[in-house]
């Protein structure tokens, strides 16, 4: 994999892409204040019809990170794609919980050997 080093920012591939993934803590914010030179970027990319995602690792879904922009004073425009591990692990839970509904409906559900654990291990 070859990577770029960017001198200026994303200022000097901007135009070579359509969309971008941008990370939230750090790149964004400092978890006090914005960034007022990443919300310089985002403006110009909305400017150019560029598409971007901002991601954050943070274990709690997408809303509860959205107000804490909103607290930071982030304009609310941004936030269209905003994806979270959170949300990530819930949409994990979410499916985990459905197939073990439909097996135990199919009357197919599988305990660990040691029968320790309440959740059932799910095969396939």
């Amino acid at each position: 994999m070859k990577y770029k080093l960017l001198d200026n920012g994303l200022k000097s591939i901007f135009e070579e892409y359509d969309i971008f993934i941008i990370d939230l803590w750090g790149v964004i914010h400092n978890g006090i204040n914005l960034h007022q030179s990443a919300m310089e970027v985002l403006k110009n990319l909305k400017i150019n019809n560029k598409e971007f995602f901002l991601v954050s690792n943070a274990p709690r879904p997408r809303d509860s990170v959205a107000n804490f922009l909103k607290t930071l004073k982030m304009n609310e425009e941004y936030f269209e794609h905003i994806y979270t591990s959170g949300d990530t692990a819930l949409e994990a839970l979410k499916s985990i919980e459905i197939q073990q509904n439909k097996l135990e409906s199919e009357g197919v559900l599988l305990k660990e050997k040691n029968g320790n654990r309440s959740l059932p291990i799910i095969v396939g």
